[in-house]
């Protein structure tokens, strides 16, 4: 529980975690010892700080075994006392009982020496302190400072917490044996608080030196949690005590074997429920590592979903206007030809456009400027039709608009007057204004078309011929055009050279 820090290479260990403090009162004895040891320090030790505060305490340890062998009550010592000094020194430091839920333990070593403190006094519980730190210390560590360092620890803390209970109570032995429940609590809870402060104010100083940290830093972070061990362990020396008083020590020592099983019981006890939740710990590791997998599974199958979805635009959709192209407008022309066969009622037309002296706009101003023409054009005509109709770019500067599901043949007509109209008004392109007209083939679902080739093929004829007639104007298809659908290449080719 509450052992001293071990201090090689940072090492911490909660079983060995001791407290100290300095001892009041030394006699001259410990101020020649103080002396003396000072001197030793100016030629052996270094300016390291956190090795010179070592030292420090182990003087003031040396002063408080000076102290405590003077002043130890050798007629109160007796046979109980060395076995339970034998039992502190050679066992009970090796075995401690861990607080679940924490990383704190309570060696039995600590009960005993607090004990001791209780039934003998604060001179034979520190010299016992410094006896078992130094042999706790050298299962540890075989540096003779770090050694050193602990024994004096654990016998400046004990000393500490004696004369506490000192100032509390006049007589602290027979206080403690004839007292009510109130004075052991009273008892109990100063052992535990002057261990605390003097231990992890010391320990964590010794550890911020090191550090290079602010005290109250490294104290909150290393040294806070400690205070349940404290209480703790005062709290079984405590009841331990009251036990011998009520009933004397060998009855007490005699329990010791059901005490015995109790505690492996207890170890038991705490390995199972360790296992139990490190497997808890598992699973739920497990879980997180599974919902990181769906999580990153439903990442990659939105973005393959985005991408599919993006590729599929790109493949039916114009690079350049966003418009659909050739293949989703015949997608959109094989619907409306379904539609037409099933309902005698339905009707649409395909408009086929084709803007007049483009290429007198890509010679004179450049490509680029063509392009944003064609991009100006393609927002013009979707201004110029309903939300259900069809805007396509087959290439270049040929566009196809189809009417879908309209009341009246004469809509088709009315729309491309509209275009014309538009057309009219100039476009800005770079600082020009340049203004443009198209000619417009129409055709009708009248016809009785039975494949979108078809409408586009007679729509483009009447185009070649509105072209033909002085370009800037519509034509609509009839059946007098279709005799002659012959010779539409020729025308179609001638009209394009004369641009």
């Amino acid at each position: 529980m509450f052992m001293p820090l071990l201090t090689e290479l940072d090492i911490f260990d909660r079983d060995l975690s001791y407290r100290h403090a300095a001892p009041p009162g030394l006699t001259a004895y410990c101020l020649l010892t103080l002396s003396f040891t000072m001197a030793f320090t100016q030629q052996t030790v270094t300016s390291d700080a956190s090795r010179g505060f070592r030292v420090l305490v182990i003087a003031a340890g040396a002063c408080v075994v000076g102290a405590a062998a003077w002043g130890l009550p050798g007629g109160r010592l007796d046979l109980r006392f060395l076995l339970l000094a034998l039992l502190t020194v050679a066992v009970s430091s090796r075995v401690a009982v861990r607080i679940p839920q924490t990383a704190g333990r309570i060696t039995v070593a600590d009960t005993f020496i607090l004990l001791t403190l209780l039934l003998y006094g604060g001179e034979a519980a520190a010299l016992l302190a410094c006896a078992e730190g130094f042999c706790s210390s050298l299962r540890i560590s075989r540096k003779l400072l770090t050694v050193l360092f602990n024994g004096a620890v654990m016998s400046c803390s004990t000393y500490a917490t004696a004369w506490a209970l000192r100032v509390a109570f006049a007589r602290p032995e027979e206080a403690l044996a004839a007292g009510d429940a109130a004075t052991l609590v009273t008892a109990v809870c100063l052992l535990g608080l002057v261990q605390y402060v003097t231990n992890s104010g010391l320990v964590g100083f010794d550890k911020a030196l090191k550090l290079g940290q602010s005290f109250w830093q490294t104290w909150r972070r290393y040294y806070l949690w400690t205070s349940v061990t404290f209480f703790a362990g005062a709290g079984a020396a405590g009841l331990l005590a009251r036990l011998v008083a009520d009933y004397g020590f060998y009855p007490v020592a005699a329990a010791a074997p059901v005490t015995a099983i109790v505690y492996f019981t207890y170890q038991t006890y705490l390995k199972s429920v360790e296992t139990a939740a490190a497997q808890a710990a598992m699973a739920e590791r497990h879980v997180q590592e599974l919902n990181r997998c769906l999580a990153e599974q439903e990442r990659v199958s939105r973005e393959l979903a985005e991408s599919r979805e993006h590729f599929r635009a790109a493949a039916l959709h114009d690079a350049l206007t966003g418009l659909p192209n050739r293949m989703l407008l015949m997608n959109h022309l094989k619907l409306a030809v379904e539609h037409a066969k099933r309902r005698p009622d339905y009707r649409f037309a395909a408009l086929f456009l084709d803007l007049d002296r483009f290429k007198v706009v890509n010679d004179s101003l450049g490509h680029l400027a063509g392009d944003q023409l064609l991009v100006q054009l393609a927002r013009r005509l979707e201004e110029c039709v309903r939300g259900t109709d069809t805007v396509a770019r087959l290439g270049g500067d040929e566009f196809v608009i189809l009417l879908s599901d309209i009341e009246d043949y004469a809509d088709a007509p009315r729309v491309a007057e509209r275009i014309r109209e538009e057309l009219a008004r100039p476009f800005h392109l770079g600082g020009h204004e340049v203004y443009t007209s198209a000619s417009i083939g129409i055709t009708l679902s009248e016809t009785g078309y039975r494949e979108p080739e078809d409408i586009l093929r007679d729509a483009d004829t009447v185009l070649c011929r509105a072209k033909a007639n002085g370009k800037a104007r519509h034509e609509l298809f009839d059946e007098a055009i279709d005799g002659r659908r012959g010779s539409r290449p020729t025308v179609r080719e001638g009209l394009r050279q004369t641009e």
